[in-house]
């Protein structure tokens, strides 16, 4: 049963719209703050968050640090790059994405300078946890943001 609310002029006046990008369906913004909120022990470190989007067409992938005067892109790849090594169909499907996120995390490892230290593994089908190296540059974290899409 729906309760009609009379819409009166004292409720006009107080009625306060949603932000351009929640109206439009594109942000989450109770989940976005809780993502790149800092932690206590860590203050001033920047976040880093990988943003996966699946459209119609193709598979997008993006590094993307926060920082507080705006975000900034590290590294970008998406599924139409794939023609480059041989994929020249399926650009959305389960097999695209995975090596669209391969293809965008390599980049950030380059634009960081780590892609040295941290060599891809050459085993196939093996499930390996990359650990910190002594006295090197510790193993990059980044948060999945998926976005409104249903995971």
């Amino acid at each position: 049963m729906a309760v009609d609310r009379k819409l009166t002029r004292s409720y006009q006046c107080n009625f306060q719209v949603k932000r351009r990008r929640r109206r439009e369906g594109k942000t989450d913004y109770k989940h976005r703050t809780n993502m790149l909120r800092q932690q206590c022990n860590s203050y001033g470190t920047v976040k880093s968050r990988l943003v996966v989007r699946i459209t119609g067409t193709k598979v997008i992938c993006a590094v993307i640090k926060a920082y507080i005067d705006g975000d900034r892109t590290v590294a970008y790849a998406d599924s139409t790059e794939l023609k480059r090594y041989g994929v020249d169909f399926g650009h959305t499907n389960y097999f695209a994405a995975y090596a669209t996120g391969l293809l965008c995390g390599r980049r950030a490892l380059v634009s960081n300078g780590l892609d040295k230290i941290y060599e891809p593994s050459t085993n196939v089908g093996e499930y390996a946890v990359t650990e910190d190296k002594e006295g090197e540059a510790k193993a990059w974290r980044v948060f999945l943001d998926i976005g409104l899409a249903r995971s």
